[in-house]
């Protein structure tokens, strides 16, 4: 195994965006049609940092090329825009929310890059994500983008109303914490009704008493219900590689 490690920057309109890729040149070597890729979308926090890229590695050892998607971008001074706290992740995160044709054409272009990588096989693509990284994984899947799957750590679940309610194409899991308030029980049951009339292939993990951001090390406020958890991280990664598998299997 030896794994490759490469920054690169992308672009979309104006705003500069930066990823972060991992594969196994040996494998990249021997395979004439190039590795699956998979997205990984980072939290409302901001993305480039070693969890994401820890992610990428991970994926690389199981066969993959890990690319870490950028949706906030640099700010004018070309700094990486990163939020400090809570409230600074609200308002980097709000417009995208708000505006999900400006989120899918963010996402688009980080998929983009992927597919023109000389390693990738732009045919197996799959996304996935974090908080609201598990909200753009699910949203490349409702918007049909070119993706086999779209995966959920603890993500928002929330639709955009205005969007089609045409058949989804991409694989979908949800993997959810169960004592999560940040995603209510209505919010479930919205998506469960979603995904069943747009005849979507989905898989719901609920696991139970995990809280919101059980895969991410640094939580640690459960009064809020936030709150990592090593064994659902560990089940919920183990999760991801056994759909990974079956996807890209077919």
């Amino acid at each position: 195994m030896s794994i490759i490690e490469q920054e690169i920057s992308y672009q979309h309109d104006s705003v500069i965006l930066s990823a972060y890729l991992a594969w196994d040149s040996e494998l990249s070597s021997a395979s004439a049609q190039g590795l699956p890729g998979v997205l990984i979308s980072h939290d409302a926090m901001g993305g480039g940092t070693d969890f994401e890229k820890g992610r990428a590695q991970a994926l690389a050892a199981l066969g993959y090329v890990g690319f870490t998607l950028d949706v906030y971008g640099a700010d004018e001074a070309g700094n990486k825009q990163r939020a400090s706290g809570s409230k600074e992740a609200y308002s980097l995160m709000r417009p995208f929310a708000e505006d999900r044709l400006l989120l899918r054409a963010r996402l688009a272009a980080g998929l983009a890059k992927l597919a023109e990588q000389s390693q990738v096989d732009d045919a197996r693509i799959a996304v996935i994500g974090y908080c609201f990284g598990g909200m753009c994984a699910l949203e490349m899947a409702r918007a049909n983008l070119a993706i086999k799957a779209a995966a959920s750590f603890h993500g928002s679940l929330s639709a955009d109303s205005n969007l089609a309610a045409d058949t989804i194409a991409a694989k979908i899991l949800v993997m959810h914490g169960w004592s999560d308030p940040i995603v209510p029980e209505e919010e479930v049951s919205k998506f469960a009704a979603e995904m069943t009339e747009r005849n979507a292939d989905w898989q719901f993990i609920a696991y139970g008493g995990a809280m919101h951001s059980f895969t991410n090390p640094l939580a640690n406020m459960p009064e809020s219900g936030v709150q990592y958890s090593a064994d659902i991280d560990r089940r919920s990664w183990q999760a991801l590689t056994n759909f990974l598998s079956e996807v890209f299997a077919g």
